[in-house]
């Protein structure tokens, strides 16, 4: 067997500190607020031991000889269960300052929220996913898109700016993909409503015996509470809602316009795959870690939602028809390229002709969202007089 090298990086590295005493440290920390897929507690954990050689790994061997090893496991666990989670039985169908908050969070504050799916679980079993049910359960009526909510973020009032980190969310292990034939009027084609449950394992969606499909989770709605009107969670505007972006997902930031103390936050309708436009998707539950951040004040040319991924500014608008969408979209992404970097609208609106993009959020039934997308890569810092 061949002898294992010694790691340099591993020399002066104190270990006196022990994992107990890393968690017992305020969860506003820099370091814990900052990670996208690795949050918290555990992006502290990977830099007290040795990666493998390519540097992206764990080397779970010297994790498992090393002295600590047990303390850091226990603490880990504990970590993660001292988390609040808020879960799906507590759902809301509207966005509206008058619903009484489920839970509260503080500015920073990690937490676990629980998802039910969009039809609020009625057709997880086959006997609920024939025509004849579907049918029925329209007849009857029901609540589309139930939220998670109203979260209550801790010193957030009318004004400010609730930047939403999603550190992390899983996909459950069933989903479902159907149809109403009215949806893109597709009545010709189709003259029954159709759902299809599909098992989602090993981070694959199993569209048929041979085909498998990675998935690529997100958040349909998300949105706080509007100043004065109640909206529906199927529904959108300015409070963002049933927008079904698929940057709003794991490692984005979400700037969202608080309009009413504590901004109640609420979200839902998790997919594990979508297309642009909504043509489709597979509808589940889902568990998400997140956290809020506050920022005082906002923007006077904010008005619409933000979104922040690694590699891309997004911004987001509703409308009808669609292409007024895109219009208020494409004005969003000048005004933010502008307040970031200190650029004229001209040569915004022209970068952004040259390398952006615009695409349709949720395109089924109006209003509609749009999404202009500009790599950031591109940006540029400009003196300002």
């Amino acid at each position: 067997m061949a002898e294992r090298m010694s790691d340099p990086r591993k020399r002066n590295r104190d270990l006196s500190q022990t994992f107990e005493t890393l968690a017992r440290q305020n969860a506003n920390d820099s370091e814990f607020r900052s990670g996208y897929r690795v949050a918290g507690i555990a992006a502290r954990f990977h830099r007290l031991f040795s990666r493998s050689a390519d540097g992206n790994h764990f080397d779970s061997f010297d994790y498992q000889r090393h002295e600590y090893s047990a303390c850091i496991r226990s603490m880990i666990s504990r970590y993660h269960l001292s988390m609040q989670r808020i879960t799906r039985d507590q759902l809301t169908p509207v966005f509206d300052r008058r619903v009484p908050a489920v839970a509260r969070v503080k500015s920073g504050e990690l937490f676990w929220v629980e998802t039910e799916d969009s039809r609020g679980g009625r057709t997880r079993v086959p006997e609920h996913t024939t025509p004849e049910y579907l049918l029925a359960m329209r007849k009857r009526g029901y609540y589309g898109n139930p939220v998670t909510g109203p979260i209550f973020v801790e010193g957030a009032e009318a004004g400010d700016t609730l930047a939403v980190r999603i550190l992390e969310q899983k996909c459950d292990t069933l989903g479902y993909m159907g149809y109403w034939p009215f949806l893109f009027h597709l009545e010709d084609f189709f003259d029954k409503p159709a759902t299809t449950l599909c098992e989602i394992r090993d981070g694959k969606v199993v569209f048929s015996t041979d085909i498998e499909i990675p998935v690529r989770p997100v958040i349909g709605t998300i949105g706080v509470a509007p100043a004065m009107e109640a909206v529906l969670s199927g529904g959108m505007g300015r409070h963002c809602g049933n927008v079904d972006v698929q940057e709003i997902c794991a490692g984005s930031i979400v700037y969202l316009s608080v309009f009413v103390d504590g901004a109640l936050l609420c979200l839902g309708d998790c997919h594990a795959i979508q297309s642009d436009g909504e043509i489709g998707s597979v509808e589940m539950r889902s568990e998400i870690q997140l956290s809020c951040e506050l920022i005082k004040g906002r923007s006077p040319n904010m008005s619409w939602p933000r979104i922040e991924t690694e590699e891309t500014l997004v911004t987001v608008a509703v409308a009808t028809p669609l292409e007024e969408a895109m219009r208020q979209s494409l004005r969003e992404m000048i005004f933010w390229i502008e307040e970031r970097t200190g650029m004229s609208k001209h040569e915004a609106y022209m970068l952004i002709g040259c390398v952006g993009d615009a695409r349709p959020g949720q395109a089924q039934v109006s209003n509609y969202s749009m999404r202009c997308i500009f790599p950031k890569k591109y940006l540029r810092q400009r003196k300002t007089s």
